[in-house]
């Protein structure tokens, strides 16, 4: 990696766009202000991408297929939350620790992998005509800082993906989540969460409520 920078668009090619393939991984709902309109949970985002400049011989390396770099050492694709609540930053490192050992994997023809995440918090309009029945659709909106980046739509069977790290919630139930992917001055691309109340919430809230009659 010699006269490597992370500051230059890792093409050969500094016109060509970076391709950036995006896998949401939910892990866990941390809690609905339904007041506030604040959706928070926990979960990753595996980023796929190429760079031209880290590429490698397998054969003329020892069988050497694939190499882990610190993530402070070579380009990565800067993304933004536009609807977030708190940060908008796309990487959400606990500490100084975590930011500083966190590693990017290549392969020999130059695929990148990182997964990046934590505490996602963003903005969600609370829909409470049907109390307490809710159902609500939440969205993330991500879009690259720069315009060397071009965002990828996921794969169809996107929900089985982002749920297969889930452990479950006992008030709301994760029903669907699917992505849109626009393209204007930049790609922009929208998460949608589709959440609804657990039945024995529900049950319950209306236990509650006829006590009081």
């Amino acid at each position: 990696m010699t006269n490597y920078s992370k500051h230059i668009t890792p093409r050969f090619n500094q016109d060509v766009l970076v391709q950036v393939k995006i896998d949401p991984l939910m892990e866990q709902i941390i809690d609905f202000d339904e007041s506030k309109g604040v959706f928070s949970w926990y979960g990753s985002f595996e980023l796929i991408w190429t760079d031209d400049l880290i590429t490698w011989n397998v054969s003329e390396n020892g069988g050497i297929t694939s190499i882990h770099v610190p993530f402070t050492d070579v380009w990565v694709p800067k993304l933004i939350i536009a609807n977030s609540a708190t940060k908008r930053t796309f990487y959400q490192f606990d500490n100084d620790f975590d930011y500083h050992t966190s590693k990017v994997s290549f392969d020999s023809d130059g695929t990148g992998y990182l997964l990046a995440g934590g505490i996602i918090d963003t903005s969600c309009d609370a829909d409470i005509v049907y109390y307490p029945a809710d159902y609500h659709i939440c969205q993330m909106e991500l879009h690259p800082e720069t315009n060397e980046i071009e965002l990828l739509k996921p794969k169809p069977n996107m929900y089985e993906i982002a749920m297969k790290y889930y452990e479950g919630d006992p008030e709301w139930d994760v029903t669907n989540i699917t992505s849109d992917l626009f393209i204007e001055e930049a790609t922009l691309l929208w998460c949608l969460i589709f959440i609804s109340k657990e039945s024995l919430c529900i049950s319950l809230k209306v236990s509650s409520c006829l006590l009081f009659l």
